[in-house]
């Protein structure tokens, strides 16, 4: 048998890595879970943010609703040409 050539020798390389061994396999699924975990907010966590938002958001949009019902009715549109005098 002769001596692999370089071409081959690259070829065994990149067949390593698509086929890697079961430690490799170990350590890269610890990497993905580790960096899943990392980003994973509990839910507690996401309901404590939305509880300091919302209240802000919720007010806000309160005012938007109110503004376009004033709009749309004429009773509404008569007040609200009265205060802009």
């Amino acid at each position: 048998m002769t001596a692999p050539s370089n071409e081959d020798r690259c070829l065994e390389e990149a067949f390593r890595q698509l086929d890697p061994t079961p430690e490799d396999v170990e350590r890269m699924e610890l990497w993905i879970i580790g960096a899943y975990e990392a980003e994973m907010r509990s839910l507690a966590r996401e309901w404590l943010d939305l509880f300091r938002v919302g209240p802000v958001l919720g007010a806000s949009y309160t005012v938007a609703a109110a503004a376009g019902l004033a709009m749309a009715t004429p009773f509404g549109t008569f007040l609200l040409s009265i205060l802009l005098r």
